[in-house]
C-alpha cells in the first residue's frame, strides 16, 4: 500500500513537473499553455529581451522553434504561446478575435511581469499565429 501510495505521488509530482505552464487572464475564462527558450546564453533569472512567438494553425509551439527560432543566437527569452483553439489554433473569425484579442495582450503583459524583461515584448507569428499577432 505504501509503495502504490508513493508511485502514484511521484506520477503527480513528474506529471506537474514537465507539464508546460499557462497563463490565466483575470475577468477572463481564457487562459494560454505556453513554452519558455532561451536563446545565446541567457538563462532564466536574466534579465533578456522577450520575443512572444505564436505559431502557425495546425502546428505546435515546440514545431514553431524547432524550425525557425531554435538557431538564434541573440540572448533573449522565447516565449512559444499555445493556440487557444484545441491547443494548436488561432482565431480566424471576428467573434474569436474579439474573444481572444484582449486576453491574449493581457497575458503578455503578465509575462513580461513574471520574467525579468529588458524592454518591452516583441510579438511575432507565423500564419494564424501572424495574424493574431497582428
Amino acid at each position: 500500500m505504501k509503495k502504490t501510495l508513493v508511485i502514484i505521488l511521484l506520477l503527480i509530482l513528474a506529471y506537474w513537473w514537465f507539464k508546460d505552464p499557462t497563463i490565466s487572464v483575470p475577468d477572463s475564462d481564457v487562459s494560454f499553455g505556453y513554452i519558455v527558450k532561451y536563446s545565446g546564453n541567457g538563462g532564466r533569472s536574466d534579465n533578456l529581451p522577450m520575443l512572444v512567438a505564436l505559431h502557425g494553425n495546425g502546428d505546435t509551439a515546440e514545431n514553431f522553434y524547432n524550425t525557425a527560432l531554435d538557431q538564434l543566437n541573440v540572448p533573449a527569452r522565447i516565449v512559444l504561446i499555445k493556440g487557444p483553439i484545441s491547443g494548436n489554433a488561432w482565431p480566424w473569425t471576428a467573434a474569436e478575435f474579439a474573444q481572444y484579442g484582449k486576453p491574449l495582450s493581457e497575458a503578455i503583459e503578465s509575462l513580461a511581469l513574471k520574467y525579468p524583461t529588458l524592454g518591452k515584448p516583441i510579438l511575432l507569428g507565423f500564419s494564424g499565429g501572424g495574424t493574431m499577432a497582428y
